[in-house]
């Protein structure tokens, strides 16, 4: 009787055990899946993260290379200005309106290269309170001669009324103006832009829509990459320009088809 009543026990005592085991088991399999994800997780953003970081070595060479090449190249344009303008003086009518496309065509380089200059800077952007309510009155000043020519309908709705912004209000008065004319410049007559401004719990988001042609899907990834352009003219250096100045303000810009039917950028800035 007493060995039958420890072999019982050892029974129980070993069904425990391997319960504890399958448990304990059980515990490890799940402890092992979470570890698996995090890593899995971990992984993906320390790729996007040296992406990233190539992604501004990258820019940051293109940047160096772009302020040799416009210095190499504004010495000589000066000079070629200068010759034409007085050329131009002592010319008949037919000289005088050849040295006009020429200079024409200097003054177009020469845009190209103070881009080049601007593209190439090291932003370092202050930090200043300025008025909302007057920022906007600013850009709305600046694009009046398009709007008015092209009769286009601008509605902002700014849900800040006027709070105070921090940042560089010259550095984001130029990302704002640029983005704003490129939304009047795809749009047609009597087209409608709409510029809105919200406040999430951390940052200040600005969007600007309009109802043009949109973006194709395939130029989206492009359209921030130096020297890429779609104009006829131009140096392909202005959202470039747009998208580093808002990375100097610890931000981020997006774009997108908005409900307009046209492109839709958004910038979101930090509050702090």
């Amino acid at each position: 009787m007493n060995i039958m009543a420890m072999d019982n026990d050892s029974v129980d005592n070993l069904e425990k055990m391997f319960q504890t085991f399958t448990d304990a088991t059980l515990e490890l399999q799940k402890s092992q899946e979470i570890l698996k994800n995090r890593v899995d997780e971990l992984t993906i953003e320390l790729d996007e993260k040296n992406k990233e970081l190539r992604r501004k070595e990258h820019l940051a060479a293109i940047g160096e290379m772009s302020a040799s090449i416009a210095h190499e190249i504004r010495n000589p344009l000066g000079g070629i200005e200068l010759y034409v303008s007085l050329l131009k003086k002592k010319s008949d009518d037919s000289g005088s309106e050849l040295c006009d496309k020429i200079l024409s065509g200097v003054s177009s380089l020469n845009k190209i290269v103070e881009d080049l200059l601007t593209y190439a800077k090291d932003y370092v952007p202050s930090s200043e309170s300025f008025s909302l309510i007057k920022f906007i009155a600013s850009l709305v000043d600046c694009v009046e001669n398009i709007k008015s020519s092209k009769n286009i309908e601008l509605n902002i709705k700014n849900e800040l009324n006027d709070a105070p912004m921090m940042g560089d209000k010259f550095m984001l008065h130029q990302v704002f103006l640029n983005i704003l004319l490129n939304a009047m410049q795809a749009v047609s007559k009597n087209g409608k832009v709409n510029f809105n401004i919200i406040k999430n719990e951390n940052s200040y988001i600005f969007t600007i829509e309009d109802d043009g042609e949109g973006i194709p899907d395939d130029i989206k990834p492009e359209i921030f990459k130096p020297f890429f352009t779609t104009k006829s003219t131009g140096s392909g250096l202005g959202l470039p320009i747009v998208n580093r100045l808002v990375e100097a303000h610890q931000g981020q810009i997006t774009v997108s088809n908005g409900i307009l039917g046209g492109a839709k950028f958004s910038v979101e800035l930090p509050i702090n």
